[in-house]
């Protein structure tokens, strides 16, 4: 069968996800009710229109996850700004004036690619579900209007494996379409005999298909076919007897990015803080739905009615009147209980957990990061928030190594495909180009993991060089200032190589030791000039030392 390998695939994939259905069903309904597909049911559509928010009163949650979603974009990759340089490790490679030239101008293509595109909109949508879900998805392709496009898929409608380092490299897609979609996009030949019917009949019935992605074990990089290329990718229907491939292809770079927020060993999935967050929700909702009820009864509470009112009802608009017999010991219209509820301290309460959620969803500290109406250096955020950083450094860490550098470096192979890559200087050929992050969060996470041990490390030897001023000369000046440099986003062309330190150093112990010398020379004719005025007998003390010269030889 020539989709069997693939639907047995598909089958292990979709067996791991299920058991993460139910905990993504339950944070979509209080976070996202608008995210996520096949979480209830293999037909269910999110976006199918009917209510989804039955069980929320307090919205606050939506407002967390979105406020994550673009906290973390407009720190780590911002539309408005550049937010990542390309560089070579090797120094005396990236001095030379071309490389700068190319390095500079093929960041600025890419960036404008990027803006061109769908990119910003669909990494919106990446990085809520990698916050509120644990993982996120999205997906590269060529477009011959604008170069690249993205597609964000939502939680349920992928499932992803991974390799034996816990990279992502496989995705299968669920995905659905009528018969006239599904024969525009594949034609007519392949599909099933229900699918022509239904398309024959003008049927608006939906079809289930399969998008499978990952490495390709015919891959020849010796033939430039697609179907032979690093990463196959093929279409299929999911039921039915139709054992069809409906597309076939393939792609020199992997297509999709799969970033999750933490995993363990060799998960494909794993935690985040939607999930981690989503008792403080849930007891949020309880408490609003709890303070209604009581306010319900303060305003509106349970009467009782005097038997003689049966059946003539009681009036209990503002205003109205009642009749009663006090004679016959008949008395008012009266609530059957006094409720006073504290609504005080219940509003401080619901307060204490909006800060919380706020708090375990990181959007306190990512509006204080990024709060550019209070001017810190990236030292003092770091030393007041080292430990909630430390948490977060994890997740911003996958973010670039599971998310934009490979997204980074798939369009730069699209836009290569289309001949809009600047000619690569020679002296390029074969080095590696690194991508550095020159954005406000991804420069704070570097002062953190890299400067402030620096700092503190100085501090402390600083303390014992007071006792053993030796002690500093343990430190490697050079190496530390590069280091510091590189963390901070320093332009290399600031900072002089080692060999032209090499040769500064040099140059003063040169010009030093003539100093000394010449000093020297100054002592000696000064000394001559004390001895010849020193007067000693019928001459001076030089003539005594010269007469002793003389008889010495």
């Amino acid at each position: 069968m020539r989709t069997a390998k693939y639907r047995q695939r598909f089958n292990a994939l979709q067996a791991d996800v299920n058991t993460w259905k139910p905990h993504w069903s339950e944070v979509r309904e209080f976070f996202a009710p608008r995210r996520g597909r096949y979480l209830g049911s293999d037909t269910e559509q999110a976006n199918d229109g009917t209510k989804k928010t039955n069980n929320t009163i307090n919205g606050i949650a939506f407002e967390a996850s979105d406020g994550l979603a673009s906290l973390l974009q407009s720190g780590l990759c911002p539309r408005t700004l550049p937010w990542f340089a390309l560089s070579v490790s090797d120094r005396q490679v990236s001095e030379d004036t071309q490389v700068k030239q190319w390095l500079s101008d093929t960041r600025d293509v890419i960036l404008s690619v990027l803006e061109k595109s769908n990119f910003y909109n669909a990494s919106f949508s990446v990085l809520k579900e990698f916050g509120t879900f644990g993982v996120g998805a999205m997906f590269a392709e060529q477009d011959f209007n604008n170069i690249v496009r993205f597609r964000a898929f939502t939680i349920g409608e992928y499932f992803i494996g991974v390799d034996a380092h816990g990279v992502a490299d496989t995705l299968y897609r669920r995905f659905a379409l009528n018969a006239r979609q599904i024969i525009k996009e594949f034609g007519v030949e392949l599909v099933s005999q229900d699918i022509k019917t239904a398309f024959e009949t003008n049927s608006t019935n939906l079809f289930t298909l399969i998008h499978a992605i990952q490495p390709n074990d015919d891959f020849n990089p010796t033939l430039k076919v697609n179907t032979k290329m690093k990463w196959e990718e093929v279409y299929f229907e999911e039921r039915g007897n139709q054992d069809n491939i409906l597309k076939k292809g393939g792609y020199r770079t992997c297509p999709f990015t799969a970033p999750r927020w933490e995993v363990s060993a060799n998960d494909s999935y794993g935690d985040s803080p939607g999930i981690r967050t989503l008792s403080d929700v849930k007891m949020l909702q309880k408490i609003e739905e709890l303070k209604l009820k009581a306010i319900n009864k303060e305003v509106d509470p349970p009467l009782n009615i005097p038997t003689v009112l049966r059946g003539k009802g009681a009036s209990l608009v503002a205003g109205g009147a009642n009749y009663v017999d006090t004679n016959a010991g008949q008395s008012g219209v009266s609530p059957v209980m006094l409720v006073r509820p504290d609504l005080r301290n219940t509003a401080i309460e619901l307060d204490r957990i909006e800060k919380r959620i706020n708090h375990s969803m990181y959007v306190d500290l990512l509006e204080m990061l990024l709060d550019d109406t209070k001017r810190r250096t990236a030292t003092e955020i770091t030393q007041k928030n080292s430990d909630r950083l430390q948490k977060l450094g994890p997740a911003i860490g996958r973010i670039l190594t599971e998310y934009l550098n490979p997204t980074l470096n798939r369009v730069y192979d699209i836009v290569d495909d289309f001949g809009g890559i600047p000619p690569m200087p020679e002296i390029l050929m074969g080095v590696n180009i690194k991508i550095e992050y020159v954005s406000q969060l991804a420069v704070t996470m570097k002062v953190m993991q890299r400067v402030r041990p620096i700092q503190e490390f100085l501090g402390n030897v600083g303390m014992v060089a007071q006792f053993v001023p030796t002690a500093v000369n343990k430190i490697n000046g050079g190496e530390m200032v590069d280091v510091l440099a590189d963390a901070l986003g320093v332009p290399p062309s600031c900072i002089r190589s080692d060999e032209e330190v090499a040769q500064i150093v040099a140059a003063q112990q040169a010009a030093a030791q003539q100093q000394q010398q010449l000093e020297n020379a100054a002592g000696a004719v000064d000394s001559a000039q004390k001895l010849s005025s020193t007067p000693i007998g019928n001459g001076s003390a030089l003539d005594e030392v010269m007469d002793g010269l003389d008889q010495s030889y």
